[in-house]
């Protein structure tokens, strides 16, 4: 039940303000590649300076 009126509520949300919605998922998207780029950058960094 939860899940359904959870799923109107996203569709009307999509409906009503697509561009705020595209804002949101670039942002989601932009932290998800983001975030292990810097791990990854980070381990680099910290590889380089212990030789």
């Amino acid at each position: 039940m939860m899940r359904e009126l959870k799923h109107e509520n996203y569709n009307r949300l999509i409906q009503n303000k697509p561009m705020e919605m595209n804002k949101f998922n670039v942002a989601v998207i932009g932290c998800i590649v983001m975030y292990p780029m810097v791990i990854v950058i980070q381990s680099l960094m910290q590889g380089f300076a212990s030789i």
